[in-house]
């Protein structure tokens, strides 16, 4: 999904992405294993996702805005974060509730289509980075 992909989503769906949250550098927008009732979109700012690998936090990726952040928690079986994050500076976050990013992606077959195709590439990169960290 391009930038402009991303930015034309949030600007379609204003009132679902209607309260913002900021994030100071160092904060914590979620920890790994905590449950997945919101996805966020990243307007503003880097949050770096890190991955609990032998009892050490590491570093997997890094979200710049505009991104959408926690979304392979949306698909994991139990709606619990897979990846921990902390901002990298100042952000600008919209939560959304996993019920409504349901119905924008229900709503729109080519949106799902790019999201999946986001997704695969995220996973394929955490997948390869876990692999990388745990040999």
């Amino acid at each position: 999904m391009t930038k402009e992909e991303k930015i034309s989503l949030f600007e379609t769906n204003l009132k679902i992405f209607k309260d913002s949250v900021v994030l100071s550098k160092g904060e914590k927008l979620y920890s790994e294993g905590e449950g997945c009732n919101h996805l966020f979109f990243l307007k503003e700012g880097r949050i770096n996702l890190f991955k609990n690998i032998d009892d050490k936090s590491t570093y997997m990726w890094s979200a710049i805005g505009p991104e959408f952040v926690g979304v392979t928690s949306f698909y994991s079986e139990n709606y619990l974060f897979t990846l921990s994050t902390v901002a990298a500076s100042k952000c600008v976050v919209y939560p959304i509730k996993v019920s409504d990013f349901k119905n924008i992606f229900d709503a729109d077959s080519s949106l799902m289509t790019m999201l999946y195709a986001d997704l695969c590439k995220r996973i394929k990169f955490i997948y390869h980075q876990t692999q990388v960290f745990t040999k």
